[in-house]
């Protein structure tokens, strides 16, 4: 194929694509139509509310199907998950960290969880939902991040695509109206020839793939007609169509050696063999392998090609697509509203006939024979008055000229028709009351939480194109990260109160180091987490460092603040040396407080069995080996005891040396002279005291000469300040 540019026409081939992928989806595009309709509440035809107005019926709307839809997007808005790039390679850790605060950051600046939301939703209803990750630069000349929400019914996709979200599709089409003023600020050169960007006349058809007489101004008036009225022009309209069009083919690529530098270097096909003539200029040769690699593409066509080049992202589609569940006869994907849609529809027609046969029927009134009453007039006026008192003709009553006139009767089971439609609208869709909240019964919480999961766990296939469909955008962010953002510019991040700012910067080769997995975001994932953690932690506590079980925090369902102001003083303790003295002290306490309590575990063990024995001997005539038993439980009892009383007084005496230490200290540093200011650092004294009496170092004079070696030395120090 040669080479397309802009200004040509477009290629048929093309247009021969287009009109393939349109009609796919033109059963879609109907059913998505009706979708959207029924989510904002429209959900009688424009037939059926003709035929109850002209039969006096009311049209009653009743909906119930967006709050099973709203229930599932709310558990997605609470569960949030994030994009985070895990290292291949144990030296790729620092630089993934970078990338993966750098993605979040990418995150707030698009605001892009609201439109992930959007788009999830889109594909609850419709079985597709649609955004675009793109690099802003209208405010921004650097570059800023954006997301949007894309209108699913703006997308053409491949008609051989199969898989979820598209992963396998070739191409991509977003058609959209524009008016003159944006093509003009998108396209300036374009001033001179307006209809060159209208594509409509060459799409030929409807968006339903059905076909459809579209007026072309130049077959109407001929490409060299001039039109005088301005008002009748037809060269003019008030929007234009235009087809942004991606794809990718494969392109065949050299990983060729350089010979200056030992590396390999990937070159195009163009590239490869100019290098290999001035290679053969200078008698060298050439070492090369040839692959074939992906190559994506974009163009905006009108009537012509308006702009042909590379797409905004070298390895992926930015448009990011989410998919619902599979109609495999027709290649093409749905969502709830194809379940939820008679359900509803049925229960607003059943509702509407009941209050037809309570209207229509009768609700009261008399039959009766002319002459019946003395005086009709006085009778019908009285009818409904408690205490009138009516005359009647003589055997009125015994002739039968008197009778009520009969109720109107439901038909027998309507009422569990309309029951039914209302509970087949959670059913068909799995979401359970507890799932929705409305569970009134009073059951446990445990059996509440399981039901919930058992709601979510048929929900779990919408959930898994969720989940894809994140990780495919976090590779399409990373690339722009990667590419265009990492110039050093500086990026806000780690967390709010202690935001930092970090110049963001390429680290890694992103091919190669960086894979794409998800962290727990949301306050209730969160509590989850900890709750889990919970259960585990009593028993691995004394194996995990300090260190990592302050890294835990991150998944407790305390605010951000409270969290960041419990590292801060953890690192605070962490530096500072006396922290770390006494922190070393109360460790060594604690040591001594386990020792006491094995020793006294041990106690307890021999007391045991010593009782044990005893107990075994008072059922049996005495025996030496009883006996022995006994003595052995009676020496291993008084071993524990000797045991624990050595472990007391061990510790007695250390804390009370200890003790008197400090205090000879305190008065050491009193009686130097010091003043208050000179005082600051007694507490660092008082630890070292303490830390020398614990390493073992029970030496008074060794312990005293230190503290008079400190006291010296900031004498010695307020002497030559104040000289």
């Amino acid at each position: 194929m040669a080479k397309i540019k802009a200004g040509d026409d477009v290629p048929s081939s093309w247009k021969n694509w287009f009109k393939e992928d349109r009609a796919a989806s033109a059963a879609w595009r109907k059913e998505a139509r009706e979708a959207f309709d029924f989510a904002a509440g429209r959900h009688w035809s424009e037939e059926d509310k003709a035929q109850l107005s002209a039969e006096l019926r009311p049209c009653i709307t009743f909906d119930r199907s967006s709050v099973i839809v709203d229930a599932i997007a709310g558990n997605e808005i609470q569960n949030r998950q994030e994009v985070s790039y895990i290292p291949r390679e144990a030296g790729d850790a620092i630089p993934n960290e970078i990338y993966t605060e750098a993605a979040k950051w990418f995150d707030d600046q698009a605001e892009a969880a609201d439109e992930d939301t959007e788009a999830f939703i889109d594909s609850l209803w419709t079985g597709m939902g649609w955004t675009e990750t793109r690099l802003d630069f209208d405010d921004d000349p650097q570059g800023s991040p954006d997301v949007d929400r894309i209108n699913p019914l703006e997308m053409y996709w491949d008609f051989a695509a199969t898989k979820s979200n598209l992963r396998d599709a070739r191409r991509l089409w977003r058609v959209r109206k524009y008016t003159k003023e944006e093509l003009l600020d998108m396209w300036p050169e374009m001033a001179d020839d307006i209809m060159a960007a209208d594509a409509a006349f060459w799409m030929a058809g409807d968006e339903d793939g059905d076909a459809a007489h579209i007026e072309d101004p130049f077959n109407k008036y001929g490409a060299d007609a001039e039109i005088d009225d301005p008002e009748t022009d037809a060269r003019d309209p008030k929007t234009f169509t235009i087809a942004h069009f991606q794809w990718w083919a494969f392109e065949n690529h050299w990983q060729v050696m350089n010979p200056f530098s030992g590396q390999m270097e990937e070159m195009t096909d163009g590239e490869y063999k100019e290098a290999q003539a001035k290679f053969r200029k200078v008698g060298m040769q050439m070492r090369s392998v040839k692959i074939r690699k992906r190559v994506y593409k974009q163009a905006f066509i009108g009537r012509k090609v308006i702009e042909i080049g590379p797409a905004p992202c070298e390895n992926h589609f930015n448009w990011c697509c989410i998919t619902g569940k599979k109609d495999r006869s027709r290649n093409t994907f749905y969502g709830l509203y194809r379940a939820l849609k008679d359900p509803q529809q049925w229960a607003n027609k059943w509702l509407s006939q009941v209050l037809h046969i309570m209207n229509s029927n009768a609700k009261g009134g008399l039959l009766y024979e002319q002459g019946a009453f003395v005086d009709q007039a006085q009778a019908e006026a009285d009818w409904a008055k408690p205490h009138a008192m009516i005359e009647l003709r003589p055997n009125a009553l015994q002739s039968g000229k008197i009778m009520e006139r009969p109720a109107g009767q439901f038909p027998q089971g309507f009422q569990l028709l309309t029951d039914f439609a209302f509970q087949a609208i959670r059913e068909v869709t799995g979401v359970n009351l507890e799932l929705l909240g409305m569970r009134e019964a009073s059951q446990a919480g445990v059996l509440e939480y399981q039901r919930r999961q058992a709601g979510l766990t048929v929900l779990a296939p919408l959930f898994d194109g969720l989940r894809r469909y994140r990780r495919r955008r976090g590779r399409v962010m990373l690339h722009f990260i990667d590419t265009f953002l990492a110039d050093g510019r500086l990026i806000k991040i780690i967390g709010q109160d202690k935001a930092q700012y970090v110049p963001l910067l390429k680290q890694a080769d992103a091919k190669y180091d960086i894979v794409v997995d998800e962290a727990p975001y949301s306050p209730n994932q969160r509590e989850k987490v900890w709750q889990s953690l919970m259960a585990i932690l009593p028993g691995v506590k004394d194996m995990i460092p300090p260190p990592m079980l302050l890294q835990l925090l991150e998944f407790s369902p305390l605010p951000a603040s409270v969290t960041q102001k419990i590292k801060d003083a953890a690192e605070a303790m962490q530096q500072s040396p006396e922290a770390q003295q006494k922190a070393q002290m109360a460790a060594r306490a604690a040591m001594a407080e386990v020792a006491v309590n094995e020793a006294d575990a041990k106690k307890k063990q021999a007391e045991a069995a010593l009782k044990m024995a005893q107990a075994q001997a008072a059922g049996v005539q005495a025996d030496p080996q009883t006996e022995i038993m006994i003595k052995q439980a009676e020496l291993e009892l008084a071993k524990a005891n000797a045991e624990v009383a050595r472990i007391k007084v061990e510790v007695d005496e250390k804390r009370i040396d200890n003790d008197m230490i400090i205090k000879q200290g305190k008065l050491m540093l009193e009686a130097s002279g010091m003043d208050h200011s000179e005082q600051v650092d007694k507490a660092n004294v008082e630890a070292r005291l303490g830390e020398l009496k614990l390493k073992g170092q029970s030496n008074e004079t060794k312990l005293l000469s230190d503290i008079i070696k400190s006291i010296a030395s900031k004498s010695d120090k307020g002497s030559e300040t104040e000289k």
